[in-house]
């Protein structure tokens, strides 16, 4: 409807303007020609740009100029001289100069109206809520980012103050803030390091951020105000401050120029100062002086090449509290890519109590290797020193029953017989003793054929093999670095028990084998004996423990305690599985310790 109301009104114009044309032309032929009342044209140009007919007026402006001619010599060329001549002259520069003029005007328009439609343009292109604001306050301009953001429209917010978009606490001090903004106007962001609040229509507050630009008009100063709705950003701070802060230790966040951006609630209570307290100081205030000085340049360090890792392992490091009292702390560095560049997390962790601990275990382990020396030492000294006085009693103990055997009664024969036997016993059991204290006291590295090693233990073995009608069955066993002796004494205890426990008329079978794992091999040793209940599996490697008696088995119950004791030292674990009357099979691992082993230099090799 609109579109047609106009239609009429232009074609209107168009009749009204020929109309004014044709009476000014019959006005200037009756007027005599000194006159200048061609300039009446004039207005009909005017009348045409007045109501937007630009297309019409060069040829309005044309025509008229024509008409000027034609009026001027349509009386007879006697009648034309220099006034009138230059009368009518003056009249068609008036005309073309005002049509020139009016299309230009019209044209400078249809520029401003292109570059206002792309200015628009562009603002509602913006990612932000933009607002244009004067120096009264008021909204010039808004895009449509504002009508999501705030709930209005454009239209009701032009010509409004802008603190209509902020909670009605601050609209007072905004508008002293306004003021002096527009004194020294510089392109600046608001509310990064505050909480700035803005109002939605329904009022509803939320947290926003701000940036200011101002902006040089032909209607004066102007400030574009670009807001951010920053609630999601918020939110997630809050997670993270909450999770920072439910963290065990004292966690740091610390900017490329070495300032604390953000600290937990740990922080506080392990170095004693307040979060608002570290918030812009140098992590250097968290150390003591005598390290400040280098950390600087370690800190630039790993800003260069920043990867996650422990600080200063293998090295005593220190905080400092706020009373000035160090302690020792373990700290984990973390790098942390923002949009405001990269960040350092910086894990610290009090370690007193652990340091305090440790000592204590050490003095412990000092005071318990000092204690295993000592009775190392006296397991030594004593069945050492047992030995000659066991020795003594058990030769003259055979030498009654050879020389009195039958003289004395029958008990003096059983006493005797009981003396004897005790005492070689006891023979036994000190020389095990003694066995034991010096398992480890000689070891040295070497390499080890273990196939080789098993073909020697079968000769040494050889009697009671023949005996007991064994069968010992070893291949593919590995070469490799350990401590030879106490690998080649653990074997032969491991075999000796297999042919010991053998179950009545059934001949002993021991299989030998080792499986390679990652850094060790595992050795098995297999029989068919009597086995072991799962009641005493654990007990079997006991000093002195035996499941059965010297009638049924000789032995001292000191062997797998040996076998125990060596697999320790070779740095290994010894454990079993057995099913009575089915066999046992004892399994220890050994690793390679090739890593540590230095051949032994010959005399020619030392020469050279």
């Amino acid at each position: 409807m609109s579109n047609l109301m106009e239609t009429r009104r232009s074609a209107h114009v168009l009749v009204v303007a020929w109309v004014f044309v044709v009476v000014f032309f019959l006005l200037d032929l009756l007027i005599p020609p000194d006159i200048a009342s061609g300039t009446a044209y004039v207005i009909v140009v005017f009348i045409l740009a007045r109501y937007g007919r630009y297309d019409q007026l060069p040829l309005i402006a044309c025509t008229t100029m024509a008409l000027v001619v034609v009026d001027t010599f349509i009386s007879g060329p006697q009648f034309v001289d220099w006034p009138i001549l230059s009368n009518r002259i003056m009249t068609l520069m008036a005309i073309g100069i005002s049509a020139a003029l009016l299309l230009q005007q019209q044209q400078l328009r249809e520029q401003d109206k292109t570059r206002d439609i792309l200015f628009r343009n562009l603002l509602d292109s913006a990612p932000d809520a933009m607002v244009i604001v004067n120096e009264r306050g008021h909204i010039e301009l808004a895009n449509k980012q504002v009508e999501a953001l705030f709930g209005y429209k454009k239209s009701d917010l032009i010509g409004r103050p802008i603190e209509v978009l902020m909670p009605e606490r601050f609209a007072q001090a905004h508008v002293g803030s306004r003021n002096g903004y527009f004194a020294s106007p510089v392109t600046r962001s608001m509310g990064q390091n505050i909480d700035l609040r803005a109002l939605k229509q329904n009022g509803q507050e939320f947290p926003v951020e701000i940036s200011l630009s101002p902006l040089e008009t032909d209607q004066g100063l102007l400030v574009s105000a670009a807001i951010r709705d920053v609630s999601e950003r918020r939110e997630a701070d809050a997670k993270f401050r909450n999770l920072l802060d439910s963290a065990p230790d004292a966690m740091v966040i610390v900017g490329d120029n070495g300032e604390i951006v953000l600290a937990n609630k740990q922080t506080e209570s392990v170095f004693g100062y307040s979060q608002d307290e570290l918030v812009g100081q140098p992590i250097e205030i968290l150390m003591p002086k005598r390290f400040q000085g280098k950390h600087a340049h370690h800190r630039q360090s790993f800003f260069v090449t920043p990867i996650v890792r422990e600080m200063g392992r293998n090295l005593e490091l220190f905080g400092q509290k706020k009373t000035g009292q160090e302690f020792p702390v373990e700290i984990s560095l973390s790098p942390l890519e923002t949009k405001e560049g990269l960040l350092v997390s910086a894990a610290i962790r009090d370690i007193t109590e652990r340091k305090d601990k440790e000592v204590e275990l050490n003095r412990y382990a000092q005071q318990l290797e000092s204690k295993n020396q000592e009775l190392e030492q006296f397991a030594y000294i004593a069945s050492h020193d047992l030995q000659e006085p066991m020795r003594t009693v058990s030769s003259f103990a055979g030498l009654l029953l050879d020389e009195y055997r039958g003289q004395l009664d029958q008990n003096a024969d059983t006493y005797l017989q009981y003396i004897s036997d005790s005492s070689q016993r006891m023979t036994l059991l000190i020389k095990g003793l003694l066995d034991y204290s010096r398992i480890g006291s000689q070891s040295t590295l070497s390499l080890v054929k273990c196939d080789d090693l098993l073909s020697e233990l079968r000769q040494d073995l050889e009697v009671i093999i023949v005996e007991q009608h064994a069968t010992v069955r070893h291949s593919g066993l590995p070469e490799l670095v350990t401590y030879g002796n106490e690998l080649r004494q653990l074997l032969q205890n491991l075999l000796s028990n297999a042919i010991k426990f053998h179950k009545p008329g059934c001949p002993p079978e021991v299989t030998v084998s080792a499986t390679k794992h990652e850094a060790f091999w595992q050795f098995t040793v297999q029989d068919n004996g009597i086995g072991i209940d799962p009641l005493y599996q654990d007990r079997v490697f006991m000093i002195f423990h035996r499941l059965h008696t010297t009638d049924e088995y000789e032995g001292t119950g000191i062997g797998l305690a040996h076998c125990k004791k060596i697999v320790e030292l070779l740095g290994g674990t010894l454990w079993l599985d057995s099913e009575p009357g089915v066999g046992s099979q004892f399994h220890f691992t050994v690793p390679d310790r090739s890593a540590e082993y230095r051949p032994p230099v010959t005399p020619l090799e030392t020469v050279t």
